[in-house]
């Protein structure tokens, strides 16, 4: 079972939108972090950090351009089974990541 939510009660916040603002890749994928804003009406930054991962599956779902200056997320969604867990990210760009941790990294 999955929860919609769960990003939410990590961060200890109630829901609100969040954007992605960069996506970086550390030692060639085994470290992917999100920078990314909490609350876009009133901004607070924050990073998703990936640790010791495994596989990232990526899916463009709709064009984007040097306009764009963030990935508007519809949902975060972690997942885990007996073997392994992973994250799906859905934007306009759809990203799995099979990762060993993730961490939430936020200074309010």
């Amino acid at each position: 079972m999955t929860d919609r939510l769960e990003i939410f009660r990590l961060m200890g916040v109630p829901p609100r939108g969040i954007l992605i603002e960069t996506i970086h890749l550390v030692l060639f994928g085994k470290t992917l972090v999100l920078d990314c804003l909490y609350d876009p009406e009133a901004p607070k930054r924050f990073k998703i950090r990936f640790e010791d991962c495994t596989k990232i599956n990526w899916e463009l779902y709709n064009e984007l351009d040097e306009r764009d200056k963030a990935l508007d997320v519809v949902d975060i969604v972690f997942k885990q089974d007996q073997n392994s867990q992973w994250a799906e990210i859905v934007s306009e760009v759809v990203i799995d990541v099979w990762h060993k941790s993730v961490h939430i990294e936020k200074d309010w």
